[in-house]
C-alpha cells in the first residue's frame, strides 16, 4: 500500500469514533413517525453508533410505557401524552428525544378528529351524547378530544369514549358502533377517501385554538430515570443515530415515501398524501418544548397533580460533532 494511502486510512480510523456494540430494546406504537427508527436500523446507522436495536411493536403507547416500567424494554416511543400520564401516575419515566412536532397550520393532518358521514355530526359540539373512539385514554388522541371538547363547551362526561387500537377504528366506524374517532397517519390517509365512512373533519391538530406558527411536540422517546442515569452516553448515541436517519429522510422525500410503502404497506398514491413532517434539528428534548402540552393536559383534567417540564424532560446530548 502506498505510504500516502496508508496515512489517509490511519487518519480516517482516528477520525471515526468506535463504540462498543450494545443491544437496546425499543417498545413502540407503530406509526409513520417510527420511520427514522426503521431507516437507521436498515441502513446500518445504528450499528455505526454501536447499537443493535431489538424492536417491540405494540398496540398502543400505554403498552410501550408499561414495557419500559417493567424492564421489558429499555426505551419507549409514543405520543408524549403517554409518558406524561405515566409520570403523573408516579412512574419514573423521562422523555429524552422530541421525535416530531405538529406545526400549525402546516401539518394539521397528523392528528385528526373526524365523524362519519352517516352520523350526521358536523361539529365538535355535535359529539354531545355520542360515542367517540380513541386509541388510549391517556394518549395524544384523548388529549385532542378533551381539549376540543373543552373549547367547544361540551363536558367530557357528555361523550361516551371507546378505546381501540388505531387499525381497528375504521371497522368500528363502518359498523356504526361509534359516531366519531381520533386517528393519526397513516390511518387517516387511508380513511379520508373511504366512501363507506364519508368522513367529516371536525378538528385537526392535537391542541385546540393554536395560532399559525405555533408548534407542539407530538411524539417522543423515553426511558426510566434509572436507565438514563446508567446509560446516558448510550442514550446520546441513540439520539445521534436517530437524528442522522431523520436528516437523510428529510433531505430525500422520495426515500421517505418509499419507506412508507416498504414498512407500512401503503400504496404509493396513499403515501403521497401524507405530509412529511421531520424536524431533525429539534430532536434534543428541552423543557420549554413541553409546557404547552402539560398546560393542556392540566386544563383537560388529565393530570392528578402538578408536573413541571423540568420533572418530565431529561436533556441528553449526542456525542460531540454528531
Amino acid at each position: 500500500m502506498p505510504r500516502r494511502l496508508a496515512v489517509l486510512c490511519a487518519l480516517l480510523l482516528l477520525a471515526t469514533p468506535t463504540f462498543a456494540q450494545t443491544t437496546v430494546t425499543v417498545a413502540f406504537l407503530r406509526d409513520i413517525n417510527n420511520l427514522p427508527l426503521f431507516h437507521a436500523e436498515a441502513t446500518g446507522i445504528f450499528a455505526r453508533y454501536g447499537i443493535k436495536v431489538v424492536n417491540r411493536p405494540l398496540n398502543d403507547g400505554a403498552a410501550a410505557a408499561a414495557a419500559v416500567v417493567s424492564g421489558a424494554a429499555d426505551i419507549g416511543y409514543a405520543a408524549v401524552a403517554i409518558p406524561i400520564a405515566a409520570r403523573d401516575a408516579g412512574q419514573p419515566l423521562r422523555i429524552f428525544i422530541s421525535n416530531n412536532y405538529e406545526i400549525y397550520p402546516y401539518t394539521p393532518d397528523m392528528t385528526v378528529l373526524l365523524a362519519t358521514g352517516a352520523s350526521g355530526v358536523k361539529t365538535v359540539a355535535g359529539l354531545k351524547g355520542r360515542k367517540v373512539v380513541v386509541n388510549a385514554i391517556s394518549g395524544g388522541c384523548a388529549l385532542m378530544l378533551f381539549d376540543q371538547l373543552r373549547q367547544a363547551g361540551v363536558p367530557r362526561a357528555a361523550v361516551h369514549i371507546l378505546v381501540a387500537p388505531f387499525p381497528q377504528i375504521p371497522a368500528i366506524l363502518r359498523l356504526h358502533e361509534a359516531a366519531a374517532a381520533c386517528t393519526v397517519q397513516p390511518f387517516w390517509a387511508m380513511m379520508q377517501h373511504d366512501a363507506a365512512l364519508a368522513p367529516v373533519v371536525l378538528a385537526t391538530g392535537t391542541l385546540a385554538g393554536q395560532k399559525p406558527g405555533a408548534s407542539d411536540v407530538l411524539s417522543g422517546y423515553f426511558a426510566s430515570t434509572t436507565w438514563l442515569t446508567a446509560h446516558r452516553a448510550l442514550a446520546g448515541r441513540f439520539l445521534a443515530a436517530l437524528r442522522q436517519a431523520t436528516r437523510e429522510l428529510a433531505h430525500k422525500p422520495a426515500l421517505y415515501r418509499a419507506g412508507l410503502v416498504k414498512y407500512f404497506g401503503l400504496k404509493p398514491e396513499i403515501a403521497n398524501r401524507i405530509s412529511m413532517e421531520l424536524t431533525p434539528d429539534r430532536m434534543v428534548a428541552r423543557p420549554a418544548q413541553y409546557r404547552s402540552i402539560l398546560h393542556a393536559m392540566a386544563q383537560s383534567h388529565m393530570l392528578r397533580q402538578p408536573l413541571t417540564a423540568e420533572q418530565l424532560v431529561e436533556t441528553v446530548l449526542p456525542p460531540p460533532g454528531k
